[in-house]
């Protein structure tokens, strides 16, 4: 069973639990089927971006840590979908690869 078909089969028939926040990394912008599925469920939708201005994390932005950021962002449900920006060693380069990749599919 593919990770999609055991998260629709799963998700509606089970209760999540208030204080667990789900998210979900697609590296593809997602269809409206999909950002409707999980805004019913609660699922956080999140992308990993190239760039810092593309990017809506205070850590991911400034390099510091949650923590000192005193933010909590990721661990509460928001219809906006998150987005990381991009670092370490080669990760750029494997990120514009697989955009590259789905863009054909």
């Amino acid at each position: 069973m593919d990770k999609l078909d055991y998260l629709f089969s799963y998700i509606p028939k089970h209760k999540i639990p208030g204080n667990l926040n789900i998210m979900f990394s697609t590296p593809i912008k997602p269809n409206q089927f999909f950002i409707d599925f999980c805004n019913k469920y609660k699922i956080q939708l999140s992308q990993i971006v190239l760039t810092k201005n593309k990017s809506n994390c205070d850590s991911s932005k400034n390099g510091t840590s949650c923590l000192k950021n005193k933010c909590d962002s990721c661990f509460t449900f928001s219809n906006k979908i998150k987005s990381f920006y991009v670092h370490g060693k080669n990760n750029k380069q494997k990120l514009r690869e697989l955009i590259k990749i789905e863009s054909r599919r």
